[in-house]
């Protein structure tokens, strides 16, 4: 009974693990395009900036059109405008190397999203000189505040995602527990997204710490249903609770949400709840992930 309690908590770790991974992979992701927008307005002098974007190769550009006098004075103002000191050339230069900058990081989504932990360590390291070029560059004034907290937003995330490859490698090999079939109706009893665990003894359910408050209000992080059950997983004021059926069996209690996991062990199923810390909340049941929901905020 130890030995089966103790791979499905690998399972489930496994499941919270690469969800955090491929988390850190979506975010470079968001990086790369929301660079190339920004680049692409920058060049059209929009006037309109995402965050989420590197700052290296926006400044760069901003640099290049600047000097060679693209910039119309009508978008910067008659204070700012200034005619061209360089010749197209240095414009040319600089938009290049913005472009290889971008390229390199998208080639680090591209082979970290095929588990090749070197790239996402260089994405790191690569991004992490980025944020330190904006604050020697643009300094800590009230208008890079919210740029800052993206960049450490997705240094944390590439962070945690380097950790979670490793951990991985550490956890024991995983155990695929075949599908369940009915010989009597030919058909399989459950849904073919889930596939209950079977168990050599009936484990003793998580004790329940209260029936959840369906009157107050509250967040849903992420929900799924599994045969005779429903699962949440909900944010009441500063709590974020495991509820199964109705009932509360774990909580987190937290101003601040830092990565975390909720945990029950009810009706014969190992119930996790994850929030990685960034932008993800996943359940998983007895090892098999059933439901994530991005979190924005």
């Amino acid at each position: 009974m130890n030995r089966i309690y103790e791979q499905q908590a690998a399972n489930s770790r496994r499941a919270t693990l690469s969800t955090r991974y491929n988390s850190a992979v979506g975010n470079l992701l968001l990086v790369v395009v929301f660079t190339v927008v920004n680049l692409v307005l920058l060049l059209v002098q929009s006037g309109t900036y995402f965050l989420f974007s590197a700052f290296v190769p926006y400044f760069l550009t901003t640099e290049g059109m600047l000097l060679t006098g693209r910039f119309s004075e009508e978008f910067l103002g008659e204070e700012l405008w200034m005619p061209a000191v360089m010749g197209d050339g240095f414009f040319w230069a600089m938009l290049v190397a913005s472009a290889v900058i971008v390229v390199l990081y998208l080639v680090s989504f591209l082979l970290a999203k095929k588990q090749k932990i070197g790239w996402l360590i260089f994405a790191l390291v690569f991004f992490a000189l980025d944020t330190l070029a904006m604050l020697a560059l643009g300094g800590l004034e009230a208008d890079m505040l919210i740029d800052v907290a993206f960049h450490a937003w997705v240094i944390v995330s590439l962070s945690m995602g380097i950790h979670a490859h490793f951990a991985l490698k550490k956890l024991p090999p995983e155990v695929v527990t075949p599908p369940t079939f009915d010989p009597a109706t030919q058909t399989q009893p459950t849904p073919p997204s889930y596939t209950p665990a079977t168990q050599a003894q009936p484990m003793a359910d998580t004790p329940a710490l209260r029936r959840a408050d369906i009157d107050v209000k509250a967040r849903t992080l992420v929900s799924a249903e599994i045969p005779g059950y429903r699962i949440e997983f909900r944010r009441v004021k500063k709590t974020n609770e495991l509820v199964v059926n109705g009932i509360v069996y774990a909580e987190y209690v937290a101003a601040i949400e830092r990565s975390h996991e909720l945990y029950a062990f009810v009706g014969g199923h190992h119930i996790l709840a994850n929030y990685n810390g960034v932008s993800a909340c996943t359940l998983v049941v007895d090892g098999q992930k059933i439901a994530t929901k991005i979190r924005w905020i």
